[in-house]
This record gives structure tokens, sequence and C-alpha cells, in this order.
């Protein structure tokens, strides 16, 4: 006598539909609705991933642009000053400065524009001192130019000085640390006596 084999009938038997994975998933609409799903997961993982690479690699330069807007100012300054200054080591003083500033300018433009940023008008604008050539011509006029000017020099480098050292703080490579460390020694160079 054979023994029943009804057990194990699902696996010789052919004429039995073998399901495949869970029984929720058996219904069509049901698998169309968890596909999509997956699908719609799966991009969202992607964009989150690429926001947050992306944020991390991007660099943020709002104190190169601090920078560079007050090197903007003290160029205006001295170029302003070189026209009307009437003491003549004043005038050599500010000349230097007007060099150092010129230099330390291209370079911060060369910098900027190698990192990507463009620095629009507003942002260079935000350092500019709107009275500075209205309290120039009242200075031409009651013969306190030089004051004024060496007034307007100290005000901008002072503060040009902490925008330095703030960025000087969170530079990030190297050749960003070299060109504002020089940044930085010619404001000091200038102020020696």
């Amino acid at each position: 006598m054979q023994p029943d084999n009804n057990q194990f009938d699902f696996i010789l038997d052919p004429t039995q539909k073998k399901t495949a994975g869970p029984s929720f998933l058996q219904d069509p609409k049901k698998r169309i609705v968890v596909s999509v799903l997956f699908v719609l997961s799966f991009l969202i993982l992607i964009i989150i991933g690429f926001s947050v690479f992306s944020s991390l690699s991007k660099k943020n330069n709002s104190a190169l642009v601090d920078v560079y807007a007050y090197q903007t100012e003290i160029a205006r300054i001295t170029k302003l000053g070189l026209v009307s200054v009437v003491e003549p080591s004043l005038k050599i003083k500010t000349s230097t400065l007007n060099t150092f500033i010129a230099s330390d300018l291209a370079n911060s433009t060369s910098f900027l524009a190698k990192s990507g940023k463009k620095v629009t008008k507003l942002e260079t604008d935000s350092r500019l001192d709107p009275k500075l050539e209205k309290n120039f011509e009242a200075a031409k006029t009651s013969n306190t130019f030089d004051d004024e000017l060496m007034s307007a020099i100290e005000s901008s480098s002072t503060s040009y000085k902490l925008v330095l050292k703030k960025a000087l703080d969170s530079a990030s490579s190297q050749t960003e640390k070299e060109f504002l460390q020089t940044a930085a020694d010619n404001i000091l160079t200038f102020e020696k006596p």
C-alpha cells in the first residue's frame, strides 16, 4: 500500500496556480499602486540626496563679497581723496593705500571669478557711504578736506579689518587664506606710522 501524498500534491500537480509574493499584491490594482509608491519614494530619496550633496559642496562666499565691497569703497575714497588732498604726506599715504587696495581688489575679483561668484552692484553698493561726496564737498569749502579724508579712510579701514578677520576665520582653502592674509598685511602696512 502506498502512503497518502496529498500533502505534496501542490509540488507535483502543475495545474494548481502558484502565488508569488504577499497575498495583498495579488490584486493588479494594488500591485500598480505599490509600484508607483515605490518609484515615487525612490525619486524623493534621490532628490533629497542631491540637494543635501549640493548644499554641502556649495561654498558660502558672503564674507568674501563683504571684503570685495569694502575694498571697492576704500578704492572709491582714495580716488576721490587723491583729487583734492592738500598735504603732501597725506597724498603719498592715500596713494599708497590706493595701490594696495587696487592690488587686493584685483586679487578678490580673480578669486571670486574662479569660484564662480558674480558680485552684483547691489552687493558692492551695500558698503558705500552715500554721504561721502557731500562730506568731501563740504570739507573742500571749509578747508578741512584732509581731515575728512583721513576720517573716511579710518572708518572704512576699521570696518574692512573686521570683515577681513571674519573672512580669514572662515576661509576654506589655502589659496583663499593666502590672498586674504595679503590683504590684511597690506591694510596693516598702510596703518603703520
